[in-house]
């Protein structure tokens, strides 16, 4: 049985994921534009490869309690922090300096600090002291058996 704030951790966490997919479905077509001008062809493989990194972290860190995973998912969050610092810092930019601001660039900022904001919050259900001993006691677990795939 997982704790809590393993259950805590997946639900923010996706949460986070199922906000900046809406994001880019939201901007797509601007994107499509942009990177139709500079190879001649559409290209979504990158935010399909993030998308499918940070659900198969996900897994391994809320499902199989892996500490690489787990650690990986913090690395990941200290770049959601940067993300996260120039997203407010280009809503004020927009706020001060009384730019119109059209709805798909107002709405793409919005959701992208909401996403963010739900990284850096699903990251901190990872060290609650039930989630530490559940990745430990699944280490522990691990090693117990080595004998019996050697």
């Amino acid at each position: 049985m997982r704790p809590e704030s393993i259950r805590q951790f997946e639900y923010f966490y996706l949460g986070s994921i199922a906000l900046a997919v809406i994001n880019l479905a939201l901007a797509a077509t601007e994107t499509a534009t942009t990177f139709t001008s500079m190879s001649g062809l559409p290209n979504m493989a990158e935010p399909g490869a993030q998308t499918g990194l940070g659900l198969a972290l996900r897994y391994f860190a809320a499902r199989k309690a892996s500490e690489v995973a787990r650690w990986l998912i913090v690395g990941l969050g200290v770049l959601s922090a940067f993300r996260l610092l120039f997203l407010i810092v280009m809503l004020g930019f927009l706020i001060v300096t009384h730019a119109p601001t059209p709805g798909i660039i107002w709405w793409t900022l919005m959701i992208g600090i909401v996403s963010e904001t739900l990284h850096m919050a699903a990251i901190a259900f990872l060290f609650p002291a039930d989630a530490r001993e559940w990745f430990a006691r699944r280490g522990i677990g691990i090693r117990e058996h080595e004998e019996i795939f050697s």
